[in-house]
């Protein structure tokens, strides 16, 4: 998960292997990005994802969307193939207390 600064995009050599990048967003610091079909391919089985994300969301590890949603529209160029695929973001800050 490398960081990415707002406004660059993702190498090209970069594109093949990450699975997300880290990223400040708003007021919170090194928000860990991940698209949300990735994170759905991560967890196994996959049909377990949208209860680890309700999970995650109880605990107070995930940034909401301002739509309040689980999962955030970010724009990272070169991450996916979609201009502002729907995210989910961790908050690593919120990890310590978990």
């Amino acid at each position: 998960f490398p960081p990415l600064p707002k406004g660059r995009a993702l190498s090209t050599a970069d594109r093949a292997t990450v699975l997300g990048i880290i990223r400040d967003l708003g007021s919170h610091k090194n928000v860990l990005i991940i698209p949300h079909q990735t994170f759905k391919n991560m967890v196994r089985p996959s049909a377990a994802s949208q209860l680890v994300e309700l999970e995650l969301a109880r605990r107070g590890l995930l940034m909401k969307g301002n739509d309040k949603k689980i999962t955030r529209q970010v724009m990272v160029s070169g991450l996916t193939s979609q201009q502002r695929p729907r995210c989910i973001c961790l908050v690593p800050a919120a990890l310590g207390r978990a």
